[in-house]
């Protein structure tokens, strides 16, 4: 369950990271992609509520160097807020976290899927 207020201490602190993202929409859904390194499966969260998706993925502090020649990695949990649309189909939405990246499959409903009209004939 995501916390709160520890999210305002890690946002404070400065250690929350926004994952980068991809989404792209087929036919019958929109599909997210988050890059969230170092995150584990156990440690990754998804939830939908009041028209928001949240992502979170808690990763293990580094070793602690101070001998780093070059340091460009920034270390932090991810987080991130999404608006979503009445339109998903919200009991069918589905997550896998494999080798960093989060996928997060959300189904459009039937009632917004394109559909052909037949046309009759008089």
């Amino acid at each position: 369950m995501i916390d709160r207020e520890k999210l305002r201490k890690e946002w404070a602190q400065g250690k929350l990271l926004p994952p980068q993202v991809n989404i792209y929409e087929t036919k019958d859904e929109y599909i997210l992609l988050a890059l969230m390194p170092g995150v584990k499966k156990d440690a990754v969260e998804v939830k939908l509520s009041d028209g928001h998706l949240t992502i979170y993925g808690k990763t293990e502090p580094q070793e602690s160097c101070e001998c780093f020649v070059l340091r460009e990695i920034e270390e932090g949990n991810y987080y991130r807020v999404f608006k979503v649309s009445d339109s998903l189909d919200v009991e069918k939405i589905q997550a896998r976290l494999e080798n960093g990246l989060l996928r997060v499959h959300l189904p459009k409903h039937e009632r917004v899927k394109p559909r052909e009209i037949p046309v009759e004939l008089s």
